[in-house]
């Protein structure tokens, strides 16, 4: 394992006083929900709930994609709300696959969901999406060398690493009609986001936005077009 030198564990620590500890009863979204050990914190995330405000007003559609599920919240209330008849979920983390099952269960949406453990698509298969949808960790600040925990990985994307995987993999999950898009905020690095998304081939369009102590918005890619 690579030792993290004092300052990447400086900035580490900026984030443990967010980790779950033990399996733990939240309210969000006026419904509770379980999160087990190392599960992101939905509750205490302005980005979390911002991103269920701005999906919920979409169209009515099929199949759903998330990648990075955490306890679930988005796909249960996507099947529950009526949003999508079906969706597929996936995390890094097996706790927050696990949280998300027991979620779906809780409130009845277990038959429309497919969770899985899987890092971006790694166990996805190659079925269409109508919308593929991505709450991303936006934090550059830690070396690549750096082993992260799962706790750590619902913050840090070392190098954009996962960042750049979702754009050149995400055609083929998307249906002819299907949509690709990314929850992310300003402590992220948007240029950064935007470059790697046009070396995939995609424009980025912020389509949603609310401030909330750092911004936080809703990004849409579509095909790049040439000029004629």
């Amino acid at each position: 394992m690579v030792q993290k030198s004092e300052e990447v564990s400086g900035k580490l620590a900026e984030v443990e006083s967010w980790r779950v500890q033990e399996a733990t009863e939240i309210s969000f979204l006026g419904l509770d929900w379980i999160l087990l050990p190392d599960v992101y914190p939905v509750q205490r995330s302005s980005a979390s709930l911002f991103a269920w405000e701005v999906l919920q007003e979409l169209e009515p559609m099929d199949n759903f994609l998330e990648i990075g599920i955490g306890p679930g919240n988005n796909v249960v209330m996507a099947a529950k709300s009526g949003l999508c008849r079906r969706a597929t979920g996936t995390d890094i983390n097996p706790n927050a696959v696990e949280s998300a099952r027991l979620n779906a269960e809780r409130h009845g949406v277990a038959d429309s969901l497919n969770l899985l453990v899987s890092d971006v698509f790694d166990s996805v298969d190659e079925e269409k999406f109508d919308l593929v949808f991505w709450n991303s960790p936006p934090v550059l600040e830690v070396n690549e060398t750096v082993d992260l925990s799962n706790h750590e990985r619902s913050f840090f994307d070392p190098g954009y690493e996962a960042h750049i995987r979702y754009f050149t993999q995400a055609r083929r999950y998307l249906a002819e009609s299907g949509r690709l898009m990314i929850g992310f905020c300003s402590r992220g690095n948007y240029e950064l986001l935007t470059r790697t998304a046009a070396e995939a081939g995609f424009a980025s369009e912020v389509i949603a936005k609310r401030p909330a102590g750092h911004e936080h918005w809703l990004v849409e890619f579509t095909e790049l077009v040439s000029p004629a």
